[in-house]
């Protein structure tokens, strides 16, 4: 499988490893509180003040019960509302920047290696055409290690980043980051060079 990082300057598709399971099962359980965080922060925003203070309001003509007269006293007045809302915004944005960082943590080491791997297999293909005493060889597959090693740099530096930047978005969200692998369920790719010969019936 070949995945298309999510960010602009990355729009090459390489190949990335496997995330291992554990791995795989903390990025979705992250995914899904990142997810809550995510819809309670657009639930807050200002416009939603009065929005929300009008709501209340049917809701207790509709059934004036205890609850929804709590519910429409606490929304009453906008400007404090706001200032709640505000508050609200700030702690949500807070979870999601510690959510993302947890969901860096997980991915990091795995891209680390795999680029230690890809560092390795480039400097024997050296080390083997110097002993032969010829240049080295570029053929597809060459290329391929490069420009996935320039794309797994690339998404470490900018990892390395967002560990010091909040979320503005979604475009890295824990999903996001393990859809950057290939998933252990899949099965391998079979090209027309690699595809099994048809048994031979036999008379």
């Amino acid at each position: 499988m070949t995945v298309t990082p999510a960010s602009p300057s990355m729009n090459q598709s390489v190949s990335l490893p496997i995330l291992p399971k554990s791995d795989a099962t903390a990025l979705k359980a992250i995914q899904q509180t990142w997810q809550w965080h995510s819809e309670r922060l657009m639930a807050l925003q200002p416009e939603c003040v009065q929005a929300d203070r009008r709501a209340a309001y049917v809701a207790f003509l509709a059934e004036p019960s205890p609850e929804n007269e709590q519910r429409l006293a606490v929304l009453a007045d906008d400007h404090l509302t706001a200032k709640r809302y505000a508050v609200l915004r700030e702690a949500h944005s807070e979870m999601l920047f510690r959510l993302r960082t947890q969901a860096i943590d997980r991915v990091t080491p795995v891209l680390e290696r795999h680029r230690q791997d890809l560092t390795t297999a480039g400097a024997a293909r050296k080390s083997a055409d110097a002993d032969q005493g010829s240049n080295s060889r570029i053929d597809a597959q060459d290329i391929e290690n490069r420009r996935t090693l320039e794309t797994v740099t690339l998404v470490l530096q900018n990892l390395e980043q967002m560990v010091h930047t909040p979320p503005m978005d979604h475009d890295w969200s824990p999903s996001v980051l393990a859809g950057l692998f290939q998933s252990a369920a899949e099965p391998p790719v079979i090209t027309p060079q690699a595809r099994p010969a048809k048994p031979v019936a036999q008379r």
